[in-house]
């Protein structure tokens, strides 16, 4: 959208420079003061005409509007407000009131876009372009949001949006901003713990009397361990779910069945009794699920597997799974992180009237998809690709009744979705106390500094709070205590107050292998007890697991757009993305048949014995080897884990990436780790990642073993 925002502008200015030469442009010139005041200005745009109303340079703000944005002409008002005010929110420049003559409400079939000019007195007392925010007047108080760029070096805000209202741009105060990041936590987390957690509950059912008919299994925990494991790999299960929008009763079956025969294979290797009350599972795969071979691995799977395969087709139940599987995942209408949907949700929730746009009761849900307009349209749109998609058709084979039907469904989705948002907003809120309570922490404690611990200068507010996420998860990973936002903790808590401690300490680690941080942890009392072992013994690899992830690269290259090559050998990764659509020059820059871009990373490989005080020490490097991109941004990434930790570089960098924000340099750099002691056939896996368009990995498997002289 971005690229496409400035191909309008160009072309806008263009047809405005038109307008004061030619007297057959019956469009006036814009921002023409109107009747109503100097500050009031108003422009007619044709239906069919893209338009730039306004100027930023002068006036402060200006319009740019695709074509067939509105049905009709109408005539594009922009007032200029003298009289407001917001706690915790420094305006920079005047808000203005955009609208349409005549009408008290205006939603798009197109998204607008708004360009601000930060007045040249303000824009030396702004520091970081992250303080900027939108914001929007719902008739009772400003809503802020991202915008979708700012150049301070320009004084430029801009940023999109599908209804004319009252908006504004301006600095937003650090406890405004961690109020609003917390927000998009909480929804972000309950969307993705409410399908995990709908996933589990529409399969334990299935899965229990499958389990007790195939191998006599009836412990409720162990389905539900399974099915948690399961839930956890949704993303990665697609094959599963294009079998359940088909219609294919035997293919699900046989693709649910492996996937929780592999988790069941997966949890025995980690431990032995796992599956003690199936007779036929423990006494066949028990003792050898720790030291299976890759061939013996897939035996298995493939035995057990079948057992659960023809349990589920002679039950009959192989129908209800799937429509089951197709309602988890094909829901995923709404992306709860675009402001769009929220919008529509906080209307259909609470009713509107004049809100974002909106005029309708509370639960009009028919009100609420006429008032959506381009919203719907691109809601629509996305349905329709992905059902072609997944049916591997093109859209051009699809009825006029076909295309209809599929509407339906999606309205019927969406509908559901917003009313299970309604019954589980006290999980939402709850979340968002949560997390304003961890932010406000790291707040206090310094941690959120640009600049401090390790954060180069120009990392935004929200991936140095992602970093920080992303180091409590290893910091709770490394002890079996419990997490408490208090900052005193219980017996057996872990509170923030020490985990906050505990991240300074991990960011000022210099050491190989954070020796400093693990000592303060043992220092603290938090440190995973580890059962104690006679002799020699070291962590010995067992076991590789080639991650070529063919199944998935299969799925996405049923894509009518797009092609993947990938390359996979241990430590050496390379996937080439190339755009196989029509060319089109709407696009600034324009989309190119044919344009593409090949990632490479390379990684040394660990060694095949670490010592309980051996350092690992792992080599990574990640190149754009050839890049033709026109329109398209691909990208890549790379990095290394210990079971759940990511391993760091000296000054904590966990991912090495190449991308259009740091113009596809390579990366290259040195991650290392401690393994510790461990506990008689203990296992621990370093695996070994790359990313680009989707994932490849190398899994190397290591076991607790005695070892010595022979």
């Amino acid at each position: 959208m971005k690229n496409k925002k400035v191909f309008i502008a160009i072309i806008s200015v263009l047809l405005l420079a038109g307008c004061s030469k030619s007297a057959e442009n019956n469009t006036e010139e814009a921002m023409v003061p109107s009747e109503a005041g100097a500050n009031v200005f108003e422009q007619e745009v044709k239906a069919d005409d893209k338009a730039v109303v306004g100027e930023a340079e002068k006036d402060g703000a200006e319009i740019m509007l695709p074509e067939n944005t509105f049905d009709e002409n109408v005539v594009i008002s922009i007032e200029n407000i003298s009289d407001y005010s917001a706690d915790g929110f420094r305006f920079l420049g005047e808000p203005v009131s955009v609208g349409v003559k005549g009408k008290e409400t205006v939603r798009l079939n197109q998204p607008a876009t708004l360009k601000f000019k930060i007045p040249n007195d303000q824009l030396s007392s702004i520091e970081k372009e992250e303080d900027v925010f939108a914001a929007y007047f719902n008739g009772t108080e400003w809503e802020y949001f991202h915008p979708d760029s700012v150049n301070l070096s320009e004084g430029t805000v801009e940023f999109t949006t599908y209804h004319f209202s009252d908006y504004a741009v301006g600095q937003l105060s650090r406890q405004e901003q961690l109020k609003y990041y917390a927000q998009r936590m909480a929804t972000n987390t309950w969307a993705k713990e409410d399908q995990e957690k709908n996933f589990v509950a529409k399969f334990e059912g299935y899965l229990n009397d499958t389990l007790a008919d195939a191998y006599g299994i009836e412990n409720k925990e162990t389905t539900r361990k399974i099915l948690q494991s399961m839930a956890k790999q949704i993303p990665y299960m697609g094959g599963m779910f294009v079998s359940a929008a088909n219609g294919d009763e035997l293919e699900f079956a046989e693709n649910f069945s492996s996937a929780a025969g592999k988790i069941i294979l997966d949890q025995m290797k980690l431990d032995g009794d796992f599956m003690e009350e199936s007779v036929t599972i423990a006494s066949t795969y028990g003792k050898m699920a720790g030291d299976m071979s890759e061939d013996d691995y897939e035996e298995a799977l493939k035995d057990i597997a079948k057992g659960l395969a023809t349990t589920i087709i002679s039950k009959n139940i192989a129908g209800k799974m799937l429509i089951a599987g197709a309602e988890i995942i094909d829901v995923a209408i709404t992306d709860w992180k675009d402001k769009n949907i929220e919008d529509a949700f906080s209307a259909y929730k609470n009713g509107a009237d004049g809100e974002h746009g909106y005029n309708l009761d509370a639960g009009d849900f028919e009100q609420l998809k006429l008032q959506m307009r381009g919203i719907s349209h691109k809601i629509y749109s996305d349905g329709i690709n992905a059902y072609c998609k997944r049916n591997k058709i093109s859209t051009d084979d699809l009825t006029e009744e076909e295309e209809e039907n599929i509407r339906r469904e999606i309205d019927r989705k969406l509908k559901q979705e917003f009313d299970n948002r309604i019954a589980k907003e006290q999980d939402v809120d709850k979340q968002k106390e949560y997390h304003e309570k961890i932010l406000k922490m790291f707040e206090d404690r310094g941690l959120l500094e640009e600049g401090s611990f390790g954060y180069d200068y120009g990392i935004t507010l929200e991936d140095r709070i992602e970093r920080l996420y992303l180091v409590m998860g290893q910091i709770l990973s490394h002890t079996d205590k419990k997490f408490t936002t208090s900052t005193t903790a219980g017996e057996g808590e872990i509170s923030i107050e020490d985990v906050c401690k505990l991240i300074g300490v991990w960011y000022s680690d210099r050491t190989n292998g954070k020796t400093q941080y693990f000592a303060k942890l043992k220092e603290m009392g938090h440190a995973k007890e580890e059962k104690a072992t006679s002799g020699e013994y070291a962590w010995v690899l067992t076991e590789v697991v080639d991650g070529s992830n063919d199944s998935e690269w299969d799925l996405q290259n049923l894509s009518e757009s797009y092609t993947y090559s990938p390359s996979y050998g241990r430590g050496a990764y390379s996937v080439t993305t190339t755009y196989i659509g029509e060319s089109d020059d709407y696009y600034d820059p324009p989309y190119v048949n044919g344009e593409s871009l090949t990632v490479q990373a390379n990684w040394s490989t660990p060694p095949d014995v670490i010592g309980k005080d051996d350092v690992v020490s792992l080599s990574g490097t990640i190149t754009a080897t050839a890049n033709t991109q026109s329109a398209f941004r691909w990208s890549g990434s790379t990095g290394a884990w210990i079971d759940n930790t990511r391993l760091s570089t000296e000054d904590g960098k966990t991912t090495f990436e190449t991308n259009d924000g740091n113009n596809y340099e390579s990366q290259s750099g040195t991650v290392t780790a401690s393994f510790g002691e461990g506990s008689e056939g203990a296992k621990r896996v370093i695996e070994i990642y790359f990313f680009s368009s989707n994932k490849l990995f190398t899994q190397y498997v290591y076991e607790w073993k005695a070892v010595g002289s022979n």
